[in-house]
Parts: C-alpha cells; structure tokens; sequence
C-alpha cells in the first residue's frame, strides 16, 4: 500500500454523510479549521486528525454521542476544550496533545465511564483537576505535561488501581 498526503482543507459541509463512523485524515498537509459540523455527525465514533496544519477551534456543537476515540493532536489548535467532551460515555482516548489550547479542563471529562487514556500535553491548559479522575473509570494513561495547570493532582487518580502511566511535569502542581 503507498501513502498519500491530502494537501488543502477538510470538506466545509460534512452533513451529506450522515453514515460516517470513522474519520482518519491524519498525517497529511491538511489546512485550514475543522468544520463546525464534524461532531454532529451522530454515528461518529473515531476521529483522527492528528499531525496536521489545522488552526482554529474544536466545534463546541456536538451529537456524535457513541464518540470513542478523539485524536487531534500535533496541529495547531486554540481555544479551549469543548464542555460538551464531557458528555461523551464512550469515549476512551482523548488526545489533544502538542496544540496551543487554553483555559481549563472541562470538569465533566474526569466523570466519563469508560475513559482510559488522556494525553493533553503540551499546551496552554491551566486550572485546576476535578478530583474525579480515576474514580469513574479505568484510567490507564494521564499525561498533562508542559501545561499551567495548578493544585493538588486528582485524589482518586489511582482509585481503581489500573494507572500505568502518569506525566505532570512542568505545571504549577503543589500538595
């Protein structure tokens, strides 16, 4: 099988493929925002946009609720992470790392049931940890590195005993 880089931008209406489950654009020269409208594609579960030249927002708007899988890393991404991640029971990994997001971790992501790996390192992130990560799920990876996050780090990270992997340096941790 040969590779190919996609050059230009992602598609600005996605909403004539509402069938669409898995969207893998990664490692490609791809430019440009990320359409409003990914994240209301309902049958959504995996999205991988990783490596890219994307700038821009991630889509506040979201109905992808089977969504699993979230990696948008290694762009160039600003803003913050939407609330609305939070509501995602059946996401597993979120990976935002190496972008330039800001503002605080959205508290209702420390609850999602079946979250297993968190990797936002390398960011602009700050606030501080809802002391829910790990109670909730078997979360196996938190890496926050390289951010301003500040506090104490979760209570309940290692609640269910499966943490394999934890990265918090360079942040303004204290406890």
């Amino acid at each position: 099988m040969t590779e190919a880089n996609l050059i230009g931008e992602i598609p600005r209406n996605l909403s004539g493929m509402p069938a669409m489950e898995l969207l893998d654009l990664s490692v490609n020269k791809i430019t440009g925002t990320i359409p409003s409208d990914l994240f209301l594609l309902k049958n959504l579960t995996q999205v991988y946009l990783y490596a890219n030249h994307l700038t821009g927002g991630i889509p506040d708007a979201i109905e992808a609720m089977n969504m699993q899988i979230i990696d948008l890393s290694a762009n160039n991404l600003t803003g913050k992470i939407p609330d609305g991640f939070g509501n995602l029971m059946s996401l597993t990994n979120l990976t935002l790392m190496i972008n330039q997001l800001s503002g605080e971790l959205p508290a209702g992501i420390a609850r999602l049931p079946n979250l297993h790996d968190i990797r936002i390192f390398i960011n602009n992130l700050s606030g501080e940890f809802s002391p829910d990560f790990g109670r909730y799920s078997d979360l196996n990876i938190f890496d926050v590195a390289q951010n301003n996050f500040s506090g104490n780090l979760p209570e309940n990270l290692c609640f269910r005993g499966q943490l394999k992997g934890l990265e918090v340096y360079e942040n303004s941790l204290s406890g």
